[in-house]
């Protein structure tokens, strides 16, 4: 059977003579015209799937361009990301250089005053000895005065580093 769109015809219905003379059989025109309405249908059929065809072409060459644009993109932040891990990497290591120096200079500043303040005090008790210094200096407990502290040579002092840590607090005796 023979399956149309509009009814089904059988395979008898179309081989078949006409047993009546009450079926008209279509003009030579008719024929034509339907052909010419068929082909003019497949025509457009034709000219849609084309169109079809190269808006799927269109869009598979737009894909494969974004494809290669997220590719590029994804390199791209996989460099930058390494290069930012390197440079995290090397301003860690200029920081911790740099603390170093800081810590070498302050110890070596720490190391000059305390040289000048010994150097000081033999001065100062130079002075003192060749003065004649009242008996208050000489012996007995130190005289304070009310806002300067005094330091004797058993009194500790501290001195903390920049940072303040705990592990890091000196006592320098004077």
């Amino acid at each position: 059977a023979i399956n149309t769109p509009s009814n089904e015809i059988s395979h008898k219905q179309v081989f078949s003579k006409p047993q009546s003379s009450n079926i008209a059989t279509p003009s030579f025109q008719d024929l034509h015209d339907k052909i010419s309405s068929l082909q003019e249908r497949l025509q457009a059929v034709e000219n849609e799937r084309d169109l079809i065809k190269n808006e799927h072409e269109t869009a598979i060459r737009h894909m494969k361009q974004m494809s290669s644009q997220f590719q590029q993109l994804k390199t791209n932040y996989g460099v930058l990301k390494q290069q930012s891990r390197e440079k995290d990497i090397k301003l860690t290591y200029i920081v911790q250089k740099e603390r170093m120096r800081s810590k070498e200079e302050l110890q070596r500043l720490k190391e000059g005053m305390i040289g000048i303040l010994e150097k000081e005090r033999k001065l100062m008790r130079m002075q003192l000895a060749k003065q004649g210094a009242p008996p208050a200096f000489k012996q007995g407990p130190p005289v304070y005065s009310k806002n300067a502290p005094v330091y004797r040579k058993d009194t500790p002092v501290r001195a903390v580093t920049v940072e303040q840590d705990a592990e890091e607090e000196e006592v320098i005796w004077i």
